[in-house]
This record gives C-alpha cells, sequence and structure tokens, in this order.
C-alpha cells in the first residue's frame, strides 16, 4: 500500500485495516502488509485496533505513516493492535 489514504471506517476490530489468517477464517496463506507514505485516520473500532488489527500476521512493515484520530474503544490499541512482526520507520501516531 503506497500513497493511499485509509479513513473514516468503522467495525468490531480493525476498522482502517484488519488482517486474520487465523484458520477459522480460512487464511493459511502467510498475511504481509507493507505501506509506505499513507495516512490511517478517523477510524472507529468497537472493540481493538482503530488503526489496524493484525490477528496472526506474519509481518507487518509501516514507513512514513501517520496514524491520527483512531479509536479501539475497549482495549485501548487506538493505532496497531498486531500479534507478529512489526517493524516501523518514521511513525506519527496523534489523537488530538
Amino acid at each position: 500500500m503506497w500513497n493511499t489514504v485509509v479513513a473514516n471506517n468503522s467495525a468490531a476490530a480493525g476498522a482502517g485495516i484488519q488482517i486474520d489468517k487465523s484458520p477459522g477464517s480460512g487464511g493459511l496463506v502467510p498475511a504481509y502488509l507493507q505501506a509506505t507514505n499513507s495516512i490511517i485516520q478517523g477510524n472507529v473500532a468497537t472493540d481493538t485496533g482503530g488503526g489496524i488489527t493484525a490477528a496472526t500476521c506474519d509481518q507487518i512493515v509501516l514507513s512514513n505513516v501517520t496514524f491520527r484520530n483512531n479509536i479501539g474503544a475497549a482495549c485501548q490499541s487506538d493505532g496497531v493492535q498486531q500479534s507478529g512482526c512489526l517493524d516501523l520507520v518514521a511513525i506519527i501516531i496523534l489523537n488530538v
């Protein structure tokens, strides 16, 4: 994902982006997300991961990504909720 805006979405989890390769989802292929020069903002999750939720994701690589005003209500994971490898370069997280 390059030069992309993910904005103003709502869901129970992963309102901006949700990645799930758990066996129950049928996703047995390795899950990978790379985002560069992108904005993830104004997404609201009633549970976790206002910006991104990655359950059983293999790797997330974020470079020059701004997270702004995302809400993960239940577990306070407003920006990224992830279990796996997370690589961050020049990340901005704002909740104003």
